[in-house]
């Protein structure tokens, strides 16, 4: 975040690399970092809340890796996993939610795999794909929304690759790249916005 007043950067997330990745923010009154979030590697990946009384991770997801992929909450009252979000892997990528009362798979997002990536919602009416997003690959990586009247892609977010990754919106005016988040690589990462005026 950009303070406004100084214009200096703040940093506002931390993360570690290690046998543990853990995502924390800066306390600004101790300027120390607090733990938010907990992710283990293994078997099975879990994503965790710290409880601040107890200090101990509190489940929130839970992820199992193999032929499918699953994304679970926990319900605290059972301690059981309820699916969310169920994500099938082969030639086509899918994302559904589960329908509770049928247990069934709903679609949500179709992904195609190839030159072009896309991403569609599942129009429920017509069960047919309908475009959203288009991503191009090469390099520049640039991510855009559909015209649903032209069908034509109308450029949303520009992504650099380099030394820096910066991402953009487009202005509809000029078509030119404005700065909205620049992203640090290194030791530490850093999310910033550009300040308009100085662009620094």
């Amino acid at each position: 975040m950009i303070n406004a007043p100084t214009v200096k950067r703040k940093l506002v997330v931390f993360v570690t690399v290690g046998y543990c990745t853990n995502i924390y923010t800066i306390n600004t009154a101790t300027v120390k970092r607090e733990p938010v979030v907990f992710v283990t590697v293994g078997y099975y990946t879990s994503i965790y809340t710290i409880n601040a009384a107890t200090v101990k991770r509190e489940p929130v997801v839970f992820v199992t890796v193999g032929y499918y992929t699953s994304i679970y909450t926990i319900n605290t009252a059972t301690g059981k996993r309820e699916p969310v979000v169920f994500v099938t892997v082969g030639y086509y990528t899918s994302i559904y939610t589960i329908n509770k009362a049928t247990g069934k798979r709903e679609p949500v997002v179709f992904v195609t795999v190839g030159y072009c990536t896309s991403i569609y919602t599942i129009n429920a009416a017509t069960g047919k794909r309908e475009p959203v997003v288009f991503v191009t690959v090469g390099y520049y990586t640039s991510i855009y929304a559909i015209n649903a009247a032209t069908g034509k892609r109308e450029p949303v977010v520009f992504v650099t690759v380099g030394y820096y990754t910066s991402i953009y919106m487009i202005n509809a005016a000029t078509m030119k790249r404005e700065p909205v988040v620049f992203v640090t690589v290194g030791y530490y990462t850093s999310i910033y916005t550009i300040n308009a005026t100085n662009f620094k």
